[in-house]
């Protein structure tokens, strides 16, 4: 009686397992390129496309969130003042920026 107890189900055909698993991974896989994977695709191609159109005079964010314009660039670096009254300038690499600040949304939050 033992014994009828540990032998596996008559009805699972045998190499259905394997089939099984494979099928299992790839939807799993699906379901994680989709979740995962291609929303991540896309937001480094909009952050490209947005390092790439920066230009002088643009307002901008650093990744230590320092706020600044744009005074030049010269390949991957790119010079901000910081500072109106001061003048103060500071240099960053292209990919420190993270965002670029909108100047309409600037100039409706101080009136």
């Amino acid at each position: 009686m033992l014994l009828f107890f540990m032998s596996p189900p008559a009805e699972q055909a045998a190499g259905g397992g394997l089939q099984d698993f494979i099928f299992m991974f790839g939807v799993v896989f699906l379901i994680f390129w989709l979740i995962v994977i291609r929303p991540q695709k896309k937001q480094e191609q909009q952050r490209k496309e947005m390092l790439s159109q920066l230009k002088k005079g643009d307002q901008v964010v650093t990744q230590g969130g320092i706020v600044g314009k744009i005074v030049s660039i010269k390949d991957n670096r790119i010079t901000l003042k910081t500072d109106e009254n001061s003048n103060s300038k500071a240099t960053f690499l292209r990919h420190a920026i993270i965002n670029i600040v909108n100047q309409k949304s600037t100039t409706e939050k101080k009136s």
